[in-house]
């Protein structure tokens, strides 16, 4: 074989490999976090303005996953249990059909249980968006179940 076959063959392969690379891309699926990414993300920097309204009071949201008993506790501040409302998200970044959220509602010392039994083990995104008086509030935390 001369030198001109051996060409036309390095050729014919790139062609083939091209067009396999090609043929996954299409093929290839992409989730979003969220169906309305993009006007959540015109709305950012008002979380923004939120998370930071949280890191400013003098105690925070505790959160503390417990493994044993599949439940992860919040414990909020100790002003604000009696009038705060909102809710508590569990993100799964992998898969949004997952994700699943829960209305603020602590006891008397300003705690709530939420149990984790029926969410896929693994990385989970907890949010928890809650209303005080006049402010928003808003605190992030990633959360590995067990």
């Amino acid at each position: 074989m001369n030198w001109g076959w051996k060409i036309f063959l390095v050729f014919v392969v790139f062609i083939m490999f091209i067009m396999i690379m090609v043929f996954k891309a299409i093929r290839q699926d992409f989730h979003l976090v969220a169906d309305n990414y993009y006007e959540k993300e015109i709305k950012y920097q008002r979380e923004i303005d939120n998370i930071k309204n949280a890191r400013a009071l003098e105690h925070q949201i505790v959160i503390d996953y417990r493994s044993t008993e599949d439940a992860v506790i919040f414990i909020f501040p100790g002003d604000q249990k009696d009038a705060l409302k909102g809710k508590i998200y569990f993100f799964r970044p992998s898969d949004s059909s997952l994700d699943q959220d829960f209305i603020i509602n602590p006891n008397k010392e300003g705690m709530q249980v939420v149990s984790v039994k029926s969410l896929k083990k693994g990385l989970w995104q907890v949010k928890i968006n809650w209303i005080y008086g006049a402010k928003e509030y808003q605190e992030e935390k990633n959360l590995i179940l067990q």
